[in-house]
């Protein structure tokens, strides 16, 4: 079975490390919610910034608030089982956030050092390194090492901010203020951080400028919702397009006074609709409307694949393989009992198929499977269970990341009980001598016992006792002999 463990965890350990001036890690771990091991789960952190130490108990709650969105935004909520969730609380010594915008800038002293109006954008908020403060120590460093004191193995990383002005950005970890929208932001802010998608939106100063300036004439972008191209072939999402939906869908042909077009299609309809990457014009983006252009919508079909399949490079639908151990040796008289145990999306099963050599079976208990001996036969053989996340979320999985594979290799071993044993006591002596002349001599049959399925004295397999098997018993009784030299195959006839 394979490990899929996201790298950005190592990475900011990396970084850590790397930095003689990042400080030792403060703050308090609390848990919000634990669906597993964090080795086996996708781990979300908050992280709290302009908090003073009187305002533990509000930044838990506002922690909880800022991560609700996941239980009822698709395809996030499909998969709730797959995260744990836990907050790092550390004090700041004021509460709020710096503002350089007004007359007289408000400056907080606030243990990331965050700032509204980053970059020339009011409501970029920001940690440093930024163009306010460039030591990455003062900011970024203080996050990757707390993360690394309290929850190394952390996929996605926010900063909460304690200030109610809209704000926020994204990046390596999402940076948001407690604003009432705050939810939504996470949500377009990790759509970034955690699925590389791109936004939707024209360019933040507005349209207005003029086409050579709000025309994007780059080379194709790499995020999965965002494109130039507009032959339907090769438009990166084009399983979803239908071939009535015209290509592209909508445009904007005045780039001087940005006048987009209205929706012509069904919503929903994906196609490519002009206007995205922050430009009005030369890119296109997958539907009309989708949380990565405004909040307070639905992740179109093309985020939504982005984010399901981002689960999968982080973890695998099978949690664990019983027995751990890949190969075992049974007797063909026995059974083996293989099982996995699966993750549970909430309102879909997820897809277990069982081979043998190669060929399927369909076992009682979809993920165990009792195999007896018999049913293999004599040998070596390859047991595998496949499980895949057959979920409509997900059109085109070229990596085949929803599937994951668990795999035995179990040896069938003829241990026959009490071939050439008839006292089936376990060991060949005396007794067992006496047994096979009274059979070859004097015609009395042992008495059958059923716990020895093969008790017989006929240990050459000729059909008939005689002085030949008294022989080989003797010389295994009393001359050291191996059975595997002297009896024949014990699963014969």
């Amino acid at each position: 079975m394979s490990t899929r463990r996201h790298i950005g965890a190592v990475c900011g350990l990396c970084l850590a490390a790397m930095t003689a001036s990042a400080a030792r890690a403060e703050g308090t771990l609390h848990t919000l919610r634990v669906n597993g091991p964090n080795s086996l789960r996708i781990n979300i952190v908050v992280l709290s910034e302009g908090y003073v130490a009187a305002e533990e108990a509000q930044f838990l709650a506002d922690a909880t608030n800022a991560l609700a969105s996941f239980d009822v935004t698709s395809p996030w909520d499909e998969y709730q089982s797959y995260f744990n969730e836990y907050a790092i609380f550390v004090a700041s010594n004021e509460s709020g956030s710096d503002h350089h915008s007004g007359e007289v800038p408000i400056l907080r002293d606030t243990y990331f050092n965050s700032t509204y109006d980053s970059y020339g954008v009011p409501r970029a908020l920001t940690i440093p390194p930024n163009d306010w403060d460039p030591e990455w120590s003062h900011g970024d460093g203080k996050v990757y090492t707390l993360l690394a004191e309290h929850v190394p193995d952390y996929d996605l990383a926010l900063v909460l901010v304690n200030d109610p002005t809209y704000g926020g950005t994204g990046g390596a970890f999402a940076v948001v203020s407690v604003h009432p929208a705050v939810p939504e932001i996470v949500m377009h802010e990790f759509g970034h951080a955690y699925a590389g998608l791109g936004d939707e939106y024209e360019y933040w100063q507005g349209c207005g400028l003029d086409a050579d300036q709000d025309r994007y004439e780059g080379d194709e972008p790499p995020e999965p919702n965002l494109t130039i191209e507009t032959n339907r072939a090769l438009v990166k999402w084009t399983w979803l397009i239908l071939g009535s939906t015209p290509l592209p869908t909508t445009t904007n042909a005045n780039c001087a006074i940005c006048d987009p077009q209205p929706n012509p299609m069904p919503a929903g309809t994906v196609g490519l609709y002009e206007g995205g990457y922050y430009y009005h014009c030369g890119a296109y983006r997958p539907v009309y409307s989708c949380k990565m252009r405004w909040l307070g919508v639905d992740f179109c079909p093309v985020c939504r694949e982005a984010i399901v399949r981002s689960h999968y490079e982080r973890v695998s639908p099978i949690d664990s393989m019983i027995p751990v151990t890949p190969s075992d040796t049974i007797g063909l008289s026995e059974a083996e009992t293989l099982r996995v145990v699966t993750k549970t999306p909430m309102t879909h099963a997820l897809r277990i198929a069982w081979y043998t050599d190669g060929s399927p079976f369909t076992p009682p208990i979809p993920a165990t499977a009792i195999i007896p001996g018999s049913a293999l036969g004599a040998g070596t053989h390859t047991v595998k269970c496949v499980v895949d996340d057959t979920t409509g979320l997900v059109r085109n999985d070229p990596g085949a990341l929803l599937r994951d594979s668990a795999m035995w290799s179990v040896s069938v071993q003829c241990t026959c009980p009490c071939h050439g044993d008839p006292l089936c006591d376990g060991m060949a002596n005396i007794q067992d001598v006496v047994k096979t002349v009274e059979v070859a001599f004097r015609g009395i049959a042992p008495v059958a016992d059923p716990a020895c399925p093969k008790q017989r004295t006929d240990v050459s397999c000729d059909g008939v006792t005689t002085v030949i098997d008294v022989v080989k018993v003797v010389n295994v009784a009393f001359r050291g002999a191996h059975p595997a030299t002297e009896y024949c195959d014990p699963c014969g006839p």
